[in-house]
């Protein structure tokens, strides 16, 4: 499972209980870097082969994802479900305009620690 730093402002988004207010996608780059760490996540032979099969299909299967909002093994974490596709981000939900993202749609939370002692 791919693990992922994410900011709390973004963690709590994902967490929102009003739909209106949730936070429906996650971004990164859309650079080498971030290429190959989704590319070895999915099995595919490296960023190219991950790219030509978003292209031809617009998405990646279903996969899990560990949002972390810290470093630490303790930190508090989201395991969500999601696809990945390529495209342009949400300004409200911290896209820059005309950026290119990895775009992670998130279908469904899996899991949520918000610290050790809570397990929801």
């Amino acid at each position: 499972m791919l693990t992922l730093p994410i900011k709390r402002r973004w963690f709590n988004l994902i967490l929102e209980q009003d739909e209106k207010k949730r936070k429906f996608d996650e971004y990164r780059s859309f650079n080498g870097y971030w290429g190959k760490r989704f590319a070895t996540a999915l099995n595919f032979k490296n960023k190219e082969e991950l790219d030509e099969h978003i292209r031809k299909y617009g998405k990646t299967e279903l996969f899990y994802v560990k949002y972390r909002n810290g470093y630490s093994a303790q930190s508090p974490y989201i395991i969500a479900i999601v696809s990945l596709s390529i495209g342009t981000g949400k300004k409200e939900w911290g896209a820059l305009q005309q950026e290119r993202y990895y775009v992670q749609h998130i279908y469904d939370i899996w899991e949520v620690r918000l610290r050790s002692a809570d397990r929801q």
